[in-house]
């Protein structure tokens, strides 16, 4: 399975040329629901349900029809997924269910970014950019005042 790592510059780059994308994360919990494990993850909260385990699946195989470079969706594995025998398990499940040609991407640069206080040019392009949607949408600046 092949995860790429793209910095946070790219992004902000993508958001200014208007090459639009979407990022769905899919972290510890998200798998462990998909695999059926019990238990509690980051967000203390259970994440085992039949219906979670069905839904996640069913957004997963009806995702990756949309996953090809020219449309930016990416699936972001941020850092606390193991890179050891819990990608191996990914990717065997992917392999399993004719999933193979999602584009992973690590969410690494939006960790990091926040943690070391530079997410300010991501934030600086958001609040100027018309985000689509609504016709009367100019940005986030009501949701992230300045």
């Amino acid at each position: 399975m092949k995860v790429k790592d793209i910095p946070l510059a790219q992004y902000v780059e993508w958001l200014e040329n208007k090459k639009y994308f979407s990022i769905l994360r899919w972290a510890d919990g998200e798998w462990a629901a998909v695999f059926g494990t019990v238990g509690t993850w980051a967000g203390s909260e259970q994440s085992r349900s039949i219906e979670l385990q069905k839904d996640l699946r069913q957004n997963l195989i009806k995702s990756a029809k949309f996953s090809h470079p020219e449309s930016r969706i990416l699936f972001a594995i941020p850092r606390h997924v193991r890179e050891g025998t819990e990608i191996f398990r990914i990717e065997r499940y992917l392999q399993q269910q004719n999933l193979t040609k999602i584009p992973w991407v690590r969410g690494n640069p939006f960790y990091y970014a926040s943690r070391d206080g530079k997410l300010f040019p991501l934030i600086e392009t958001l609040r100027n950019k018309n985000l689509g949607g609504y016709s009367r949408s100019k940005g986030i600046n009501n949701i992230i005042p300045q």
